[in-house]
């Protein structure tokens, strides 16, 4: 009788033992699980997207999208769940990538601010462009960047890609030689493969340049004087920013990116696409939820043509008043040869989102 008492003890022992063991095991594994997850959520620094800009550059655009700014929210959240991007994301055979709204806008929330840098450079044939964007997060970077790494590497496996490392940055180069690159939290992507090594190299000087003692000044922008020199008019602090030369004939192919009619052979002869304008540089910045103030800056060849420019924007603005979609339009001259245009945009999301449904399907033309 006693030895049976004594084994039935040993088993209640065991048992206690047993789970006090799972227990413990369970509660190590969760708060283990905890530290990876908050160490793999701790924010990381954007790059200021001054660093992308390479000296072959002729026109860029800077979105930056804080939790604070509802307008940028609900832009970046309805560009990034359009179909038309969806589609171009790689993903597994016969798989497709779903995003409502509603989840881009609070992933957009997470991970802001979220910046997006998109830039164009001279391709290899006459009157072309090659095309690059890197899109930045502040928070969850390095949780998305495992996901993201490895969502890459089957996709481009599916897809016959080289894949390789470059100073910690995996890079991709996909069967029509366009590259793919995941480096911290930038996450790239550019017809030129060269771009990609570039980046990651700015970003490292970036990062040990931050990492300096004292007081940091403003990154310089490594581009040509006339691009740098359109950027400097702008308020580094609005949320789009965007800049380009003249010299190849980008104003022209801006302006033939609007459908055909009046109001484009209007502006086509007002001299806007003429070689005697140098840049343009715009801002914009939101008033509402909705709503945008679009700051213009043309620098031209001369006081003169710049007069003369003035005058005919001018007139196209209130022949087609109704019809645009701008709103209070103002037109002064600034630095003697500087067109600064003033124009409030109303409804700049469902404006934005429409224009890249009808610019979508070009996307394939030699000079997108």
């Amino acid at each position: 009788m006693g030895v049976m008492v004594d084994q039935r003890r040993q088993r209640k022992k065991w048992i206690w033992g047993c789970t006090g063991g799972c227990l413990g095991f369970l509660i190590a594994g969760a708060v283990a699980l905890y530290i990876i997850v908050q160490v793999l959520k701790r924010p990381v620094p954007l790059v200021p997207p001054e660093a992308f800009v390479a000296p072959q550059t002729e026109a860029f655009m800077f979105v930056r999208a804080s939790p604070d700014d509802l307008l940028m929210i609900r832009l970046v959240g309805e560009l990034a769940s359009m179909r038309s991007f969806l589609d171009r994301v790689p993903a597994r055979k016969g798989a497709s990538v779903e995003l409502s709204p509603e989840r881009a806008r609070e992933m957009v929330l997470q991970t802001a601010p979220v910046q997006l840098v998109l830039i164009l450079q001279p391709g290899s044939a006459e009157g072309a462009f090659d095309r690059a964007a890197v899109l930045s997060i502040y928070r969850y970077s390095r949780l998305y960047g495992l996901v993201a790494r490895s969502y890459m590497e089957n996709a481009a496996g599916g897809a016959q890609a080289r894949t390789s490392e470059y100073k910690g940055a995996l890079t991709a180069v996909t069967p029509d030689g366009r590259a793919l690159g995941i480096f911290q939290n930038n996450y790239m992507a550019a017809d030129q493969t060269s771009v990609i090594p570039y980046w990651v190299e700015r970003v490292i000087e970036e990062r040990a340049r931050q990492k300096q003692p004292g007081p940091h000044q403003p990154l310089e922008m490594n581009a040509k004087e006339q691009l740098k020199a359109a950027y400097g008019r702008l308020d580094a602090a609005d949320p789009v920013l965007f800049a380009c030369l003249n010299s190849r004939g980008e104003l022209a192919l801006l302006l033939s990116l609007m459908p055909q009619g009046d109001p484009r052979a209007l502006l086509e002869e007002s001299g806007l696409t003429a070689k005697r304008v140098v840049s343009l540089g715009g801002e914009l910045k939101g008033i509402n939820d909705r709503d945008a103030v679009l700051t213009l800056f043309l620098e031209c060849a001369d006081a003169s043509f710049a007069a003369q420019l003035q005058a005919a924007l001018t007139q196209v603005a209130r022949a087609y008043a109704a019809e645009s979609p701008f709103r209070d339009v103002k037109m002064t001259l600034a630095e003697g040869r500087v067109l600064k245009v003033e124009a409030r945009v109303e409804s700049l999301p469902e404006k934005v989102t429409s224009l890249v449904r009808y610019l979508m399907p070009r996307r394939g033309r030699p000079a997108a």
